[in-house]
């Protein structure tokens, strides 16, 4: 499947802007903390990097994003696991709390 994700039509740029440098190292340290997070998360996201750097490196550039928005959203179930069930909302069930 990842050989056949296409070029990224976005222009290149070779140097990051001095003001956008600190969303490089964020989006760096979100996958570092995904791969932190345990066995399963850390297969995943280096088995994924590995076969796309193998297979399709130009395609890193689509994976990356990706695995930032993965890493978001399980952070997001994560804190709503922690809030204690007030009866006036959903949980992650999709049961009426």
């Amino acid at each position: 499947m990842i050989a056949r994700i296409g070029p990224n039509l976005a222009p290149r740029v070779r140097t990051v802007p001095a003001n956008r440098k600190h969303l490089a190292r964020d989006g760096v340290e979100i996958i570092r903390m995904l791969v932190r997070r345990g066995p399963a998360e850390s297969k995943m996201a280096k088995r994924l990097i590995k076969a796309t750097i193998e297979t399709n490196p130009e395609a890193l550039g689509t994976i990356q994003p990706m695995l930032m928005l993965y890493a978001q959203v399980r952070y997001i179930y994560d804190q709503m696991d922690r809030v204690p069930a007030s009866g006036t909302g959903f949980n992650l069930a999709g049961r009426a709390g």
